[in-house]
């Protein structure tokens, strides 16, 4: 698959969003595209390192990324952090979802981010309105489930080796999903630290484990880039089906 550019700043209309288009979303018709584009209030831009949403910003409103890299994370009272989830382009933040989940909670950039912004509460009312928008939300949460209940398989039945490589496999089919990969590569803008925050795993480990992973010819990681050299085999090592990736309404 030829590597896709998407347009570096959102276009004011959704119809004509890029995103949209891709295999990774379902599409929505002109009724629901107008309702959403009518509770838009803007865009905006978050630099690399900044807070997108956490208890300290405004809860009021609700975000769908259309640009670049961001993260989920929890931080502890001892300084540990914890990735719940990465965020790439057409990934919707609920503001209200998102607050309940307590304090130290946030959204961070990864990298510099552009943002679709709306009127949370008028979105919500939208939602309660049409029946087509609402049952796209239902569908969205059930997406997201899907991809919890894979995560809690690789917390709990596969090694730590094994959730490394169905992360890596995870990633590249996520983005070329959204026309953002070729065969065998895509941007990784993710640190080992990134990593390890998301695995619960030392800097130490995940090191060695990409090492071997490039040893054994399967995956490698170089210059802000994944390649997955040997995909079959891979795929075969920690258990990689992708139907838990299914098409997702994007707002």
């Amino acid at each position: 698959m030829k590597k896709q550019k998407l347009t570096s700043q959102p276009p004011r209309n959704c119809q004509s969003c890029p995103v949209r288009k891709q295999a990774l979303f379902m599409p929505l018709d002109q009724e629901e595209l107008e309702a959403i584009q009518s509770v838009r209030t803007g865009t905006r831009h978050v630099r690399a390192g900044e807070v997108i949403l956490d208890h300290d910003t405004n809860g009021e409103e609700s975000m769908t990324l259309f640009s670049g890299w961001a993260m989920r994370q929890r931080a502890l009272e001892s300084g540990r952090v914890q990735i719940t989830s990465f965020l790439m382009a057409g990934s919707f933040i609920d503001a209200d979802f998102e607050l309940a989940n307590g304090d130290g909670y946030s959204i961070e950039a990864i990298t510099d981010v552009e943002l679709c912004v709306f009127s949370t509460g008028d979105l919500k009312k939208r939602f309660g309105e049409n029946a087509v928008l609402s049952r796209a939300l239902a569908t969205l949460a059930q997406s997201e489930e899907a991809l919890l209940f894979e995560h809690m398989t690789d917390i709990g039945r596969r090694t730590a080796m094994e959730r490394l490589a169905h992360f890596l496999l995870e990633t590249h089919t996520r983005q070329k999903m959204l026309g953002m990969a070729g065969n065998d590569y895509c941007s990784f803008p993710l640190r080992q630290r990134h990593l390890a925050d998301a695995m619960g795993l030392s800097l130490e480990h995940v090191n060695r484990m990409l090492k071997e992973l490039k040893d054994k010819g399967w995956a490698s990681i170089a210059d802000g880039r994944l390649y997955i050299l040997d995909f079959s085999g891979l795929s075969r090592y920690c258990d990689f089906d992708d139907s838990y990736l299914r098409p997702r309404p994007i707002f």
